[in-house]
């Protein structure tokens, strides 16, 4: 342990820099969770609001958080870890030269009950995350998708926040990257409010597609219903 002559030699912006280095890597500060703001961290170590951006800044180069304007600093964990496929709903229309954007309609927890107790092989009490949201292409509602994660399965996904990070990203991170997906398709019908949501009218015919992601170990992270106006479906299947 270093002694307290050390510590007070060291600039204060270094001393900041790796006290919240520690605190990332000890879990304090989650994968997709927030750090202090610079307000909060000059507070805290009686400095200036400009030192604790220094030390920020180091974080952000070292690829531990990244900076989200209007939001904050967030943990993102070891940079040089990268979606890989399947992809997830932001990295493929980025690989299609598309802007994609993620507005949240809802996003908390819920019990998984019976049904999806059997279907992620949890406990009826456990906890998912349960998340609402539309797809939007190049400024265009393009889906309406309903996420189930279990939190169990995968400890953390409760403090990533989905309108700033990926979630095929966040399971990587978090040690259960997505290794396959199996889809069901179908076709329904939209009701008001979801018709509402996607700016098409009530009874627009839509594309259905329920699917499960698994981790490498086999478990089930993820089920997924999405829904996609019958003029803005496409689906691509390789053999």
């Amino acid at each position: 342990m270093k002694d307290e002559k050390d510590i007070s030699a060291r600039p204060k912006y270094l001393v900041i820099r790796e006290d919240v280095r520690g605190r990332i890597e000890d879990g304090t500060y989650p994968i997709g969770g927030t750090i202090p703001s610079e307000n909060e961290l000059a507070l805290a170590y009686d400095t200036t609001r400009l030192t604790a951006r220094s030390a920020i800044d180091g974080l952000v180069e070292e690829g531990l958080v990244c900076r989200v304007q209007g939001k904050g600093a967030f943990v993102v964990g070891d940079a040089r870890i990268t979606s890989r496929p399947p992809q997830g709903f932001r990295a493929h229309q980025q690989q299609r030269m598309h802007e994609a954007e993620v507005r949240i309609i809802d996003w908390g927890l819920r019990e998984a009950g019976p049904l999806y107790a059997y279907l992620f092989g949890v406990g009826q009490d456990d906890l998912l995350v349960s998340l609402r949201r539309i797809n939007v292409v190049d400024g265009s509602p393009r889906s309406l998708e309903q996420t189930l994660i279990p939190c169990s399965t995968v400890p953390g996904i409760e403090y990533v926040d989905p309108s700033v990070f990926s979630l095929y990203d966040s399971y990587a991170r978090l040690g259960h990257a997505v290794s396959r997906v199996r889809e069901e398709m179908g076709v329904s019908t939209l009701a008001a409010r979801e018709a509402r949501h996607l700016g098409v009218p009530a009874g627009t015919v839509a594309l259905t597609v329920r699917g499960l992601s698994y981790d490498v170990a086999g478990a089930v992270i993820e089920y997924n219903v999405s829904l996609t106006p019958e003029d803005r479906a496409t689906y691509t299947v390789r053999f």
